[in-house]
Parts: structure tokens; C-alpha cells; sequence
């Protein structure tokens, strides 16, 4: 039984994990480039017939959410087969996407309507709608699924919403033209980035405040979080801002590509994960020393408003 049990620990302990995959929105080529983290190979493609928007990765990551304003819909992709399995018919304008902790519920901002919608992407049934700020633009949830923060880019502010009732429970001012939110994995901090006003907002959820800012170089886009760190892309300078969370500032940068959009941080290696919309590229840069590990080719203007690596 000793030799058992300690043959199965091995096999506990070496398993390999499972490679991670990033997808591509691209644009311009209107279909999604799948990209193997570990292998830095590409893993397929899906054509899409309609100009991707906004995404989100359910908490299992099986499914990967993409919004398309000009499709005027939400598709569900199947991240294993590669495959569109359902288009959710949207009545408006749809584009920042995020995905409830159970993957049982999906909220996707409608800027034709100004609106949130609240998604089951299983029957594709809405079940709550709330009215929000002018132009709703990224959306994202905390890790219990309590709250929802929505970043209405003509308002210059955030709707804080309470979940469970599907209520705005306060508007918190930010700066110019908020567009892209993440929340740090406690779910006490939420980072906003400010397109017009080149700045990231820093907003503590409990008290509905905004405790902090940093500024930004041109047009930034999306932000990304890390332990100690945020990334921020800016298309504008070519550039990401690597900022101290700690010290509230920006503590270096990296020269990326041609306008760098979409970001996230690959744990499982190491890595800061970003697309190139103008070179057509997907880069890594590893976390520690902040250098470009390798770029491989997608499709024609990747972008990604939200999530999108997948397992």
C-alpha cells in the first residue's frame, strides 16, 4: 500500500498542467486566432463573418463570450473544439462582456441603449436589463459575484451594481472617458482606465471612492493585473505602463509593438500576454524582467476589450 500511495503522489506531483490558449479578436479579418501559451504555436482559427468587440472567459474556461456591435450579437464559443456553438441575438449595440463566478451568467453593456443585460448563455434568455450611463463601454465582476462595475465613457463615471438584485447601488466619478475595469482578486479594488483623460483610476468597492490615480501616456486602452503590478497598453505611444500598485505609480515601460490593445497576465507562465493591432501580432513579456519573450502572427487588428485566455 506504501508503494501505492506513494506512486500515486508522483503522479500527483509531475502531472503536467494544461496548456493555456490566448485568443485573438482580430478585427479586421473578422474571425478569433487560438494561440498555445506554452508552445507559442497557433491552435486554430474561427472564422466569424461579423467584426469581434469585447470578450469574456467563463471562471471554468471552457467558453469564451465575444460581442460583436456590428453582428448585433454575443457568441458562445466552445474554447476546446474551436467552435461557435450559439449567437446570442442582442437588440442593441453590444460590447464590453463579463462572466458571473458560477459561468451561469454573463452581463454585456449595450451602448446603442445604454443599457446592462444580464445573460443566460446557456438559452441565450435575457433576464434582467438595468439602465446605466451614457455609452457603457467595459464591464467587469467581482470574484464572489456580488458586485458589477460598469464604465459609462460619456457619463465619466462607474455604476456600482449589487448583483443580487440587479440594482445601481452608486455612480462613482472618474476621469475622462472611462473605458476598460479590472478587479483585483479580492475584490476590494477596482482599476479603471480613463481613454480621454490619459489616466487610471483606482476605486476601493466598499467605500464607492476613488482612492487613487495614476497617469498614462497616450490612448490607453486596457488594463491587466498582476500581485503588486497593473499593466496598461497605450496604442498611442506604442507602449505599456508597468505601474506599482503599492506606490500608485509607474515604475517603467515597456516598448511593445504597434499599438498595443488587449492584455493579460499568463500565471501559469510567467508572462504578460498583449496584441499588436497595428503589427498583427500576439507578444509575451516575461513578468520578471519585463523583456519580450516571443511574438507569433495572428489575424488582421487584434483587439480584445476583456478577458480572453482560455484553458
Amino acid at each position: 500500500m506504501r508503494y501505492i500511495l506513494a506512486g500515486l503522489l508522483f503522479l500527483l506531483v509531475t502531472a503536467p498542467v494544461a496548456a493555456q490558449t490566448a485568443v485573438a479578436l482580430n478585427q479586421g479579418s473578422q474571425d478569433l486566432t487560438f494561440v498555445n501559451l506554452a508552445t507559442m504555436n497557433q491552435a486554430g482559427t474561427l472564422k466569424l463573418g461579423m467584426v469581434p468587440s469585447g470578450s469574456a472567459v467563463a471562471v471554468n474556461g471552457r467558453s469564451l463570450y465575444v460581442s460583436s456591435q456590428a453582428g448585433r450579437m454575443v457568441g458562445v464559443v466552445d474554447a476546446a473544439k474551436r467552435q461557435l456553438i450559439r449567437r446570442i441575438p442582442i437588440d442593441g449595440t453590444p460590447l464590453g462582456v463579463a462572466a458571473d463566478p458560477n459561468s451561469t451568467r454573463i452581463y454585456v453593456t449595450d451602448i446603442e441603449n445604454n443599457l446592462l443585460l444580464e445573460i443566460n448563455p446557456r438559452n441565450s434568455g435575457v433576464l434582467r436589463v438595468l439602465k446605466t450611463g451614457a455609452y457603457p463601454a467595459g464591464v467587469a465582476v467581482t470574484p464572489d459575484g456580488s458586485k458589477i462595475l460598469v464604465a459609462n465613457r460619456d457619463d465619466n463615471n462607474v455604476s456600482l451594481i449589487d448583483a443580487a438584485d440587479f440594482r445601481q447601488v452608486a455612480r462613482i466619478k472618474v476621469r475622462a472617458a472611462p473605458t476598460s475595469i479590472a478587479i483585483s482578486a479580492d475584490g476590494r479594488r477596482a482599476y479603471v482606465v480613463n481613454s480621454m483623460a490619459q489616466n487610471l483610476s483606482i476605486i476601493d468597492i466598499p467605500s464607492e471612492q476613488v482612492v487613487g490615480g495614476v497617469e498614462l501616456g497616450k490612448a490607453p486602452y486596457a488594463v491587466a493585473l498582476g500581485t503588486t503590478r497593473a499593466y496598461v497598453s497605450e496604442s498611442g505611444d506604442n507602449a505599456i505602463s508597468v505601474i506599482d500598485l503599492v506606490k500608485q505609480r509607474v515604475s517603467s515601460t515597456i516598448k511593445a509593438c504597434q499599438q498595443p490593445s488587449g492584455l493579460a497576465v499568463d500565471a501559469q507562465q510567467h508572462r504578460l500576454v498583449g496584441f499588436c493591432a497595428g503589427d498583427n501580432l500576439l507578444a509575451t513579456f516575461n513578468l520578471t524582467t519585463l523583456k519580450l519573450d516571443a511574438q507569433i502572427a495572428v489575424g488582421q487588428r487584434p483587439m480584445s476589450l476583456g478577458t480572453f485566455i482560455v484553458n
